[in-house]
């Protein structure tokens, strides 16, 4: 035999990339809230600018879940 693969091992990076996705969703959900809020507000409060800033951390977090979900 080559290699063993630990269960306790394996269990535990399941449960923490498992969190890590957890974490990447949450931070999807509130960067789309504040790019929904930003585009109620836009012209009374809100910039054109915050709210492409806005979109571009969105897609960031988008992002970071797609390779949360590949690392579970």
């Amino acid at each position: 035999m080559l290699f063993r693969i630990e269960d306790q091992t394996y269990r535990a990076e399941v449960t923490s990339a498992s969190a890590e996705v957890d974490l990447a969703q949450a931070s999807v959900d509130t960067a789309q809230e504040t790019v929904d809020r930003y585009q109620r507000l836009l012209g009374t409060g809100v910039t054109q600018e915050e709210l492409a800033s806005a979109r571009v951390s969105l897609k960031q977090a988008q992002a970071d879940l797609s390779g949360a979900r590949a690392a579970l």
